[in-house]
């Protein structure tokens, strides 16, 4: 399986809980309500990315999408990435290994680099692995 990221830079998860995947969940929820962490009143990027809520409800664990195959990460991104960048995403796509990174001090769940980059940087290159 290759899984795709999308991680909103501006938006400061929290430090990594064992309850990773559901503190995820919940952020997901909040982002796809509008509601912003540090304020609920405040809407976040997410809310205006046109069929993310769709794919999250479909695809997703917290914001991490599965995809069986490149060409199914080409077709759904070839519709989505330009705007995903313009509301300010770095968005990524890495072969599924057993290991997880964790980037710094957010909760982040996305695989180490493999595939072919999607973004602007290269995100694997500054994240330590750890067994998942």
């Amino acid at each position: 399986m290759i899984v795709c990221r999308v991680e909103d830079p501006g938006t400061r998860l929290g430090p990594y809980r064992t309850d990773g995947v559901r503190a995820e969940q919940a952020t997901l929820a909040r982002q796809l309500t509008g509601a912003h962490r540090d304020d609920p009143e405040r809407p976040t990027p997410l809310r205006d990315v046109a069929g993310w809520a769709e794919l999250s409800a479909q695809r997703a664990q917290a914001y991490v999408a599965g995809f069986d195959t490149p060409d199914q990460v080409e077709a759904w991104f070839a519709g989505h990435l330009g705007a995903l960048r313009a509301a300010g995403f770095v968005v990524a796509a890495y072969d599924m290994p057993r290991r997880w990174t964790l980037c710094g001090d957010r909760q982040v769940m996305f695989c180490r680099a493999r595939a072919e980059h999607l973004g602007d940087h290269d995100l694997g290159a500054h994240h330590a692995a750890f067994e998942d």
